[in-house]
């Protein structure tokens, strides 16, 4: 039985499976992956490895491979992590619940697994409510509903995402509402992990065993598409035509994503079969889909009659299955529809009917069905196409089904085809649902078609037909049109005829010539109308000149039909409109039997329609369309109706072949092709519409017949459209490159694409689409010239420059051997020098697509694991390390680049909140495992580069140790063992520091004022468990100590006042900073914004934020905390907190430890003793081993099997760092006075690992002093370039005072203009409403203040223009009335029914206050039968006020006061809005601010 989810919740219930020893119900469990399931150990730790698996009607074995631990234990409870992995080969198509990698939990969560507890009998569905309270030992606790026996292994799962946190392992009462705990699910992803040898890769479908018997339906039914499959798609030849097989080219295909150009890569279409479980094809008129369909069918049932083959299925063990989409309109039940459509079709090759049942999967168990639902396209009728898309898309997202389906179809309006896959609960899931277009022939694909052809056609001299054939297309540039295979095969045809003439040289004459030559030019015509006259002439002289109608107007006759079989109604048959245009033709029909019989033999004989059924169809849509526009060109083509519709719709084969023939009619299509070049005007924004430059090349590359010259002119305004093109990102790169080889198609030479190419002025996007049109030209000298334009943009260009990227791409494509090294080495510095991040990514993709992955994997792990960069950045790299590598491949490189760039952002924006470390931090699974992949595939190919990486990243804080041992692991199973020790032995060495600190050291630490502040205070709260008294006067120590900066004091009072609720301390704190005149204005400023911020949390709340307090200490902690502040508000200093620390401490060590930080102490560094020198080098060698990868030359340097000092710090850097190594040694002045230098050094605080080399100076003693005291000398001009924090400088006294005057000389202005602003929008929104009688009512008032918060936010941005514009008080003025007079018209435009929305979103709040406002300003209207005339009074009245309110801005002409002022409130209003809220909600404004740019429509 099938099933269809439609939520990932849906898909996770659908995924539970219950596990069974015999008839005994073991527990719950889930599919994680394709035939492998999880569950607790403790669910199958008592049976054997063989266990029952039962999901919806299937029952199947399943073997547990993994029970982690292997042992229970003598505990109570199976120990942690009590996971179980089952092996189920035998399933059938399946679900698969997607495991969360984020370490934070929802509240609540839900369970779905199996019981016996239900009211129905035996074992059942069944779920619980979950409330996650925390952790409890290594798992996670829950409470709500009973968690009954049999739920354990179920999944525990977020409803709302559908991913899966936890496995449920048990409950604390089996009898009651207690809860329980659940494993989770990171602890099960790191099981699969450690696991993965054992477990090993997806299980690939097996092939049947069976076949279907002779004389069997089956059987029939094979044998019979074997025969239908070797016709040709179309009756192209006359005579016996060769069979499919013998002239088919395999073809290929892309993601449909993939514009035309040269970089897209393809796959063959087993791969795509192999990839997909569904696929759609598109492709063009004659790209070969039916051809494609055929050859899928006749492969399938030959292996499937092949009673002895050994071979694996072409496509899986599937039954393939072609129906024209045409014939699955009817309304019957599902096989029977299927039966039908196939009878139809093979209905020449069976001997009896199809019978539904032998389509049944029931009857072929493990077996699947492979519908190729063939010409979507040709259903014309748009609601019954959607009818069918919504049929196939429905029973796309099935589960469970035993339906496969390849659908194919030319390219179809709007959205129609999003469709098969809108049911999907997980569009992500690209092995689901493939999009695809089918490619066209290249050239080497088009000698395989050539000596196919000819060699089926004419087998003694094929080759030299082959030739002759190629070269004919050469002479008459016919490359661009027979790469589509009709077309190829038509040329081929028309070659056939006549071998010594030329070719035409369009598309259309393509179809002329052979229309001509299957139609007029055969012996069979004249055959077939001397039989007709024959049998007609018995009914009489009028049927006989029957006969001469239907032959001399054929033409005619088939350009009618055309025309109406495009247009009519599929149930309309051909045969009745050929009749149709005999009636109207006036020929004597009615005396004619079996007319309907003679016509089928008549249009049958043309070779243009072929059997379909009971009726007959052109052999190639193509045909009808040409035919069809020969009709609409005789009965009256208008030029205006088809620019109206191409500008509209697009161009399609129809359009295109409608002004070919028009033009070949004697008609000058030049006129036309340039309107479509032209920029018009447009009623909405932005107002303007681009010219049609892609279908105006569509039209030249087909081959358009022109006048003399014509198309050397229209070519030069294609140029000329070309260079005025706005264009705005890489994305348009492939588009640019087809218009560009469109047009030089068409055009005399290559001066127009060298120019451009060499055009310094032109966007660099241009440059590079002309030269890649002229190198894909193939002439030498043009391949050489295009070059060298690339090589000169690459040369002026930096590693941010997107445009040098692109070149050194390009470059390192088609160049010879020096300039593919140069454009390689540009790419490879862009990857580690660039600093944005988007060229980081584009170089990086460069150069995996060129085969250069190793590089790129290198540089991005340096930059994932390098302690000197941010979170944000590390992420960021980490990402691109996981989307940039081979398993992105399968895209063309402009959609690669998007995607990751798309990812990127998307990382930043979760980002936003993220502060700097001073540690390193954990990193969670699914960034270790982005990181992991790419340490692998570089680790393939570099070993040593990979290890020396990560271990120096483990020695410099960029990962954490545990980080390093998952990342050793992971690497261990994928065999990649040195590199895996050399991380392992890093792990072993690291220094003890790292280690979880005692409680005198936490003491230590609290009570060092050398200490980073926070440092300080997460100390602070770490031993608040251990001696809360102490770590409460600690905490007053640090308030009164004044090395502390007093942004971070400011930071703590608003975190005592919104999480520990008080209020009044933290503006007793604030209030007593702003007054201490000791302290700085600035400071003391931050401390009152801080006290401001306070006073409007309870605004803050009612605007909707996320704050408020948050009571979480008791009684008594409370009247501690308040004794503190008021000895912290007496005066107390450090020295005193600290002594009262001491005295509370309950610890003899801790009272030791924090006296210690009252003792001074003696901090003259002790001089290096002398050492041997050979001893110390060896030792600074080995300690610059790790620095080499916060080293920029270090790092640059890309041979890692060096470990010298030059080769980790470059070498300069070892040349200075051994001279002062030698200086140290020799006199231990030398040593005392750089120890002081180093300790004065401004790196030391700003600079990381530079403070980190200091501080193991002093730690060290000997050789190892004086070498890393030698490093850190030669390293402080590299530490003195680290990245410092830009501080904000305050505006001055003198701003504030000019903000001030601003504000009060301004206000009266610009509230006049407001107060305008208001009235003619007001009756401008009421205008257009007269009609309704409830313009003045509430009603009307909503509408009205909808239009009017539309206009708000451009309203007020052009009059903050006029406030800042410095121009003189009568501009200002004038300008503010007209803003406002053009306010009141757009608002009268806005309120029409029938006019546009402004792009603009309206303000929630605005509208509100609007509304409240027009409601009290209709309450004071006098009330009237007709409020036309109070509006026109209304309106008069306010275009006489504004016309002569005085909007003097004074302002204006202070240019340098005002700007000041306006940086003064911004600065203000940033300052309040930090201070009010965390750093979470600034996170979600930052996105709601994107959200709200995104909805205008700009990118």
């Amino acid at each position: 039985m099938a099933l269809q989810a439609s939520s990932m919740a849906d898909v996770v219930r659908d995924s539970t499976v219950s596990l069974w020893d015999g008839e005994d119900f073991l527990g719950s469990g889930f599919f994680i992956e394709p035939h492998l399931i999880v569950t607790c150990a403790h669910v199958v730790w008592d049976c054997a490895d063989r266990v029952g698996v039962r999901w919806r009607e299937h029952r199947f074995a399943g073997d547990v491979v993994v029970r982690e631990p292997a042992a229970r234990g003598d505990g109570r409870f199976y120990p942690h992590p009590d996971i179980a992995f089952v092996r189920a080969p035998a399933a059938p198509d399946h679900p698969v619940a997607r495991l969360a990698g984020d370490l934070t939990i929802p509240p609540e969560l839900s369970a779905y697994g199996f019981s016996a507890e239900t009211p129905d009998a035996g074992v059942a569905r069944d779920t619980a409510g979950l409330e996650v309270v925390g952790r409890s030992g290594q798992f996670l606790r829950l409470k709500g509903d009973e968690i009954v026996d049999g739920m354990s292994g179920a999944p525990a799962l977020d409803v709302r995402t559908g991913l899966v946190y936890g496995v449920i392992k048990g409950s604390r009462d089996y009898g009651g509402p207690r809860g329980g705990w659940i494993v989770q699910a990171t602890d099960v992803a790191l099981v699969r992990a450690s696991h993965a040898r054992v477990l090993g890769p997806r299980v690939e479908p097996v092939a049947p065993r069976i076949r279907p018997g002779r004389g069997s339906p089956l059987h029939d039914l094979l044998v019979a598409q074997c025969r239908a499959a070797e016709r040709l798609p179309y009756r192209l030849v006359d005579g016996p035509a060769p069979p499919l097989s013998t002239v088919y080219v395999r073809q290929r295909a892309a993601p449909r994503y993939a514009a035309p150009g040269r970089d897209a890569p393809v796959r063959s279409v087993a791969d795509v079969l192999r990839r997909h479980r569904h696929t759609l094809v598109v492709g063009g008129p004659g790209a070969g889909k039916s051809a494609l369909v055929q050859h899928i069918v006749a492969e399938t049932a030959g292996w499937w009659l092949d009673p002895h083959g050994e071979t694996p299925a072409p496509y899986g063990p599937a039954l393939a299955l072609r129906v024209p989409a045409a014939a699955m309109l009817g309304r019957q039940p599902w096989l029977e529809l299927l039966a039908g459509a196939v009878e139809r079709d093979l209905s020449d090759y069976l001997d009896r009917g199809v019978d539904p049942e032998t389509l049944d999967p029931a009857a072929m168990p493990g077996v699947e069905w492979l519908l190729l639902v063939d010409g979507l396209d040709e259903v014309y009728d748009r609601d019954q196409r959607q009818r069918l898309i919504d049929v196939l898309g429905n029973r796309v997202a099935e589960y469970g089904s035993s339906w496969r389906f390849l659908v194919t179809t030319r390219p179809l309006f709007g959205q129609e085809l999003a469709g098969l896959g809108a049911h999907l609960p997980d569009p992500s899931a690209g092995s689901r649902f493939g999009d695809y277009e089918l490619r066209l022939f290249d050239r080497p694909g088009l000698r395989r078609f050539a000596r196919a052809w000819f060699t089926a056609r004419t087998p003694r001299g094929w080759q030299r037909n082959a030739a002759a054939y190629l070269d004919e297309i050469d002479v008459r540039r016919l490359d661009p049109l027979v790469r589509v295979p009709l077309l190829a095969t038509i040329a081929a045809v028309v070659f056939e005829d006549r071998p010594q003439g030329p070719l035409p040289m369009s598309r259309t004459g393509l179809y002329e010539r052979f229309v001509t030559n299957l139609v007029y030019a055969r012996q069979r015509r004249e055959n077939l109308r001397r039989v007709l006259t024959d049998q007609l002439s018995v009914y009489g002289p009028s049927a006989g000149r029957l006969v001469d109608v239907l032959f001399d107007g054929t033409e005619r006759l088939l350009e009618d039909v055309a025309h109406h079989r495009l247009e009519a109604d599929e149930r309309v048959t051909t045969i009745a409109l050929a009749e149709d245009w005999l009636r109207r033709q006036d020929a004597a029909v009615a005396g004619v039997p079996e007319l309907s019989r003679h016509l089928r033999t008549m249009l049958q004989g043309t070779g243009l329609l072929t059997v379909a059924g009971d009726d007959l169809r052109f052999i190639h849509r193509g045909f009808a369309e040409y035919l069809a526009a020969g009709y609409s060109v005789r009965t009256g083509w208008s030029a205006r109706d088809w620019l109206r519709r191409v500008r509209r719709d697009g161009i399609t084969n129809l359009d295109m072949f409608r002004l070919i023939r028009w033009a070949d009619a004697g008609n000058d299509a030049e006129p036309v092709l340039r309107r479509l070049l032209r920029v018009r005007l447009a009623r909405r924004p932005p107002f303007v519409r681009r010219p049609n430059l892609l279908e105006f090349c569509a039209v030249l590359r087909d081959g358009l017949p022109l006048p003399e010259g014509a198309a050397a002119r229209l070519a030069t305004a294609g140029f000329a459209a070309v260079r005025r093109l706005r264009v705005v990102d890489e994305s348009a790169l492939p588009a640019l490159t087809y218009a560009l080889r469109s047009l030089h198609a068409r055009s005399t030479g290559s001066e127009h694409l060298l120019r451009l190419a060499r055009d310094g002025r032109a966007a660099p996007v241009k440059r590079i689409a002309a030269a890649r049109a002229l190198i894909l030209t193939g002439i030498e000298g043009d391949h050489r010239a295009a070059v060298g334009a690339l090589d000169a943009l690459l040369t002026s260009s930096g590693p941010d420059d997107a445009g040098g990227l692109w070149a050194a791409y390009t470059i390192a494509s088609v160049g010879d051997a020096g300039a593919r090294q140069r454009a390689t080495d540009h790419l490879t510095w862009a990857v580690a020098a660039a600093r944005d991040a988007e060229s980081r990514v584009r170089a990086a993709v460069f150069l995996t697509e060129l085969g250069h992955g190793s590089t790129v994997d290198r540089q991005l792990l340096i930059q994932a694991v390098n302690p000197t960069r941010t979170p944000a950045q590390g992420l960021e790299s980490v990402e691109a390390l996981r989307l940039v590598g081979p398993a992105g491949r399968g895209a063309p490189v402009t959609e690669r680049i998007a995607d990751v760039r798309q990812h990127l952002r998307a990382t930043a924006l979760s980002l936003v909140a993220v502060p700097e470390r001073a540690t390193p931090e954990a990193l969670v699974v699914d960034d270790l495992t982005g990181l992991s992949e790419g340490a692998a595939r570089l680790a393939a190919h570099d070993p040593t580069a990979a290890g020396r990486i990560l271990a120096a990243a483990l020695a410099e804080g960029g990962i954490t140790a545990g980080d390093g041992i998952y990342l050793a692991e992971i690497l261990r199973d994928d065999h990649h063992d040195a590199t895996a020790d050399m991380i392992a032995g890093a792990v072993a060495s690291r220094a003890p520091a790292t280690s979880v600190l005692s409680t005198p050291e936490l003491a230590v630490r609290a009570a060092d004022s050398t200490e980073i502040p926070n440092d300080r205070l997460v100390a602070i709260s770490y031993l608040r468990d251990e001696e809360p008294d102490a770590a409460g006067w600690l905490e007053m120590a640090w308030h009164a100590d004044p090395v502390v900066p007093l942004l971070a004091k400011v930071a703590e009072a608003l975190a005592l006042a919104r999480e520990h609720g008080r209020y009044d301390l933290a503006f007793d704190r604030l209030h007593g900073y702003a007054r201490d005149q000791g302290l700085r204005r600035r400071q003391r400023l931050v401390a009152w914004l801080g006290s401001v911020a306070l006073e409007l949390d309870e605004l803050t709340f009612r605007l909707g934020l996320p704050t408020g307090p948050v009571w979480r200490d008791n009684a008594a902690e409370q009247e501690l905390l308040t004794e503190r502040y008021r000895w912290l508000r007496a005066g107390g200093s450090t020295e005193e907190a600290l002594a009262r620390a001491a005295e509370a401490a309950a610890s003899a060590d801790v009272a030791e430890a924090i006296r210690g930080a009252l003792s001074p102490v003696d901090e003259t560094p002790a001089p290096a003793p002398g050492a041997d020198l050979a001893a110390a080098r060896a030792a600074m060698t080995a300690r610059a081993e790790s620095l080499r990868i916060v080293v920029p030359a270090g790092q640059a340097n890309p041979d890692w099997t060096d470990s010298g000092l030059a080769a980790s710090i470059g070498e300069a850097a070892a040349a200075k760092a051994d001279a002062v190594l030698v200086e140290v040694l020799a006199d231990d002045r030398v040593a005392t006075r750089e120890e002081q230098r180093l300790a004065r050094a401004s790196a030391t605080r700003s600079c990381p690992w530079f403070a980190r080399l200091v501080r193991e100076v002093y730690d060290h003693e000997g050789p190892e002093r004086a070498a890393r005291l030698a490093l850190a000398v030669a390293l402080r001009d590299v530490a003195d370039q680290y990245p410092k924090r830009r501080r904000i400088r305050l505006p001055s006294s003198q701003s504030w005072h000019a903000m001030r005057v601003a504000v009060r000389r301004t206000a009266w202005s610009f509230g006049l203009a407001m107060l305008a602003l208001y009235a003619a929008t007001f009756v401008g929104a009421a205008v257009p409403l007269l009609d309704d009688p409830g313009v003045l009512t509430a009603a009307g008032v909503a509408r009205i203040a909808e239009v009017q918060a539309q206009i708000a936010l451009p309203a007020l941005v052009v009059m903050g223009c006029l406030i800042l514009l410095p121009r003189r008080l009568s501009t200002t003025a004038r300008r503010a009335r007209l803003s406002i007079w053009a306010a009141g018209a757009l608002a009268a435009y806005l309120s029409d029914v029938d006019g546009g929305v402004l792009r603009p979103p309206p303000w929630p709040g605005v509208e509100d206050f609007l509304r409240g406002t027009g409601e009290l300003l209709v309450g004071f209207l006098p009330a009237g039968p007709q409020p036309a005339l109070v509006l026109a009074a209304a309106g008069l009245a306010t275009a006489i006020a504004t016309a002569h309110l005085p909007f003097r801005l004074p302002a204006a002409r202070r240019r340098s006061p005002l700007r000041a002022a306006v940086k003064t409130a911004a600065i203000a209003a940033t300052a309040w809005w930090s201070l009010s809220l965390t750093l979470g909600d600034l996170s979600a404004a930052a996105n709601a601010i994107l959200d709200a740019i995104a909805a205008t429509g700009l990118p």
